[in-house]
């Protein structure tokens, strides 16, 4: 009996088909840590660049006003910052002024 290529039988076997799922899986569990490190950086970052407004933005007040503010509406009202309530959390010290920020989980 003669071997014809183009009428094969032959296929995968299962061990073959195992192995080959193992190898891709593999591979994304090493991928995934990776992607969230960015994403995660990527976040702090934005929340890095909120502060800075914010801060840049209580400076341009005291020095307009001749006080600080006493929160961040006082910002708001007086058109020098515009925030993104919806996404986060801002606490402003008077005594400081230092601002932090923090990102809101999807529960609240």
């Amino acid at each position: 009996m003669k071997f014809n290529p183009l009428k094969s039988d032959q296929g995968f076997t299962l061990i073959e088909i195992i192995m080959v799922i193992a190898i891709i899986g593999i591979l994304a569990l090493m991928v995934t840590p990776s992607i969230s490190d960015v994403l995660q950086g990527s976040k702090q970052l934005e929340s890095d660049s909120h502060v800075a407004v914010v801060n840049t933005a209580s400076k341009q007040y005291e020095a307009e006003y001749g006080e600080c503010a006493e929160d961040l509406s006082d910002l708001e009202d007086a058109q020098m910052l515009s925030l993104k309530r919806e996404r986060y959390d801002y606490v402003y010290d008077k005594e400081t002024g230092q601002t932090t920020t923090t990102l809101k989980t999807r529960e609240q």
